[in-house]
């Protein structure tokens, strides 16, 4: 072979590589823009987009205006105006909020692409940024004409549409024509732990009763930190059964907590926020026991949902053990008198049953398609349910059944069955109206909640979040 031959060989298998991999080795794809957005020197990109772009799902839940971003090794959480972030459920802090702007949801560029594991550079100067993943490359560029901040990122009342009379209706995705209703108790005691029946009585009693979803909550200060848990291992099976069952925990050395979906159980933390850590770290879920025992006011309970808002922290008792605290749904409407309408704090209904007498008086429907764990959770996350408290527990369900619930621009309507009575409550507990259907647009509160009534007990819906703009 003659050297030109050579030099025109080595040439072509140079140019060759060159082309397919570049100089970093790896396969390089056509570079893709993403515009973004400049917020106090941080750059920002539309989420959608962003995540899209690394090959990663993306999905907005509207409601709790929070974004997660899931490939197969890593799940990135992050929620509108907070600096908290989860990576793999590890908490990080953000140096910047993710924000709404002209109707998209802008991330963190550099968390964004860090999280995912790739290389963020960022050129100030040029105010150019770049991200290198394993196969692609990521430019971004400044919006040509940027706009002023979308309002929605206020926490002023000013931040909502004046022509939008109700904010957040926590039924707005349910299709009432295929949805399930699931009885559900999330609060119960056994022999185990405090509880007067034995762990096969107490579960045959529910079955029975009707109960599609249960968590045995064993006070962790007593017997032992540990859950109840697999119910297969006390001699119970709740695929047999058809019933979802749910692993909890009782966290009774501060103000006690339900604690659900995870294994955590301290009898020597008396720290509510800690234990709300750790409860998050384990990815689970939690509701606040019995405020009526305590006294504690509504500012303090405030306080705490707005630090561990829906992280792990979805809602509060507001009837437990039959009725043994009616004070409970006054701190319920004290709490979301503060919180709505940007954050609604969920209502329950538990037996908390020790004794015989007290199962089967207060129980959840929870709105799903099918029963499962994953439906479940997201139902407590959006307030996808009525809750139900029965005076004398016969387990046949004789309290009103809601079917349906109808929101238009104005008016707020309940389709129920077996009910005397419909009353509506906002700010103070005070009742705004009384009938089927309220018509929200002259009602001086920021929230409106339907009770259906009749001689056996009351079904409750969640909290419509109102316009203080327009009310």
């Amino acid at each position: 072979m003659t050297n030109t031959k050579r030099f025109v060989w080595f040439f072509s298998i140079v140019l060759i590589f060159y082309l397919l991999f570049g100089f970093s080795g790896t396969i390089v794809k056509a570079e893709t823009i993403v515009e973004g957005k400049l917020t106090n020197g941080r750059f920002l990109v539309p989420m959608r987009k962003i995540f899209e772009k690394l090959d990663t799902e993306v999905s907005w839940n509207d409601s709790k205006r929070t974004v997660k971003g899931k490939n197969s090794d890593v799940t990135v959480k992050l929620e509108v105006d907070s600096n908290k972030a989860y990576i793999n459920g590890n908490k990080s802090e953000l140096d910047v909020t993710p924000a709404i702007h002209e109707g998209r949801v802008f991330v963190p560029f550099r968390f964004i692409g860090e999280s995912l594991g790739s290389e963020v550079f960022w050129n100030d100067e040029e105010e150019f940024g770049k991200i290198n993943g394993e196969e692609k490359v990521i430019k971004t560029k400044i919006l040509a004409e940027p706009q002023n901040e979308n309002p929605l990122t206020s926490n002023s009342h000013s931040q909502y549409p004046e022509d939008k009379f109700i904010i957040n209706n926590p039924y707005k995705n349910i299709n009432w024509e295929t949805i399930n209703q699931y009885k559900a108790n999330f609060h119960t005691h056994t022999e185990e732990c405090h509880g007067k029946l034995s762990f096969v009585e107490t579960i045959s009693r529910y079955h029975k009763a009707g109960y599609d979803i249960l968590s045995i909550t064993s006070h962790d200060t007593l017997q032992t930190e540990e859950t109840t848990w697999p119910w297969t291992d006390y001699g119970k099976d709740p695929d047999e059964l058809g019933m979802l069952a749910v692993e909890g925990n009782e966290i009774s050395k501060p103000n006690h907590i339900g604690s659900f979906f995870n294994s955590y159980g301290d009898a020597t933390e008396t720290s509510e926020k800690n234990a709300l850590k750790e409860i998050n770290n384990k990815d689970g879920l939690a509701i606040m026991f019995h405020p009526g025992r305590y006294d504690k006011k509504a500012k303090w309970y405030v306080e705490l949902f707005n630090d561990f808002y829906m992280e792990p922290l979805v809602g509060i008792e507001v009837y437990n053990m039959l009725d043994r605290h009616p004070e409970e749904r006054e701190i319920w409407d004290n709490i979301n008198s503060v919180m709505m309408p940007k954050r609604t704090v969920f209502g329950y209904s538990n037996d908390d049953m020790h004794k015989e007498y007290q199962l089967s008086n207060n129980y959840q429907y929870m709105l799903m398609p099918e029963l499962t764990e994953e439906n479940l959770r997201e139902s407590m996350k959006n307030g996808a349910f009525f809750f139900s408290y029965e005076k004398h527990g016969s387990g046949n369900e004789k309290v009103p059944q809601i079917n349906k619930v109808k929101v238009d621009e104005k008016e707020i309507k309940i389709k129920a069955e077996d009910y005397d009575k419909i009353k509506w409550i906002g700010e103070g507990t005070s009742k705004f109206g009384e009938g089927k259907s309220i018509n929200v647009s002259d009602l001086d509160t920021v929230f409106v909640r339907g009770v259906v009534v009749n001689r056996w007990g009351r079904t409750y819906t969640q909290p419509f979040a109102l316009n203080p703009n327009v009310n």
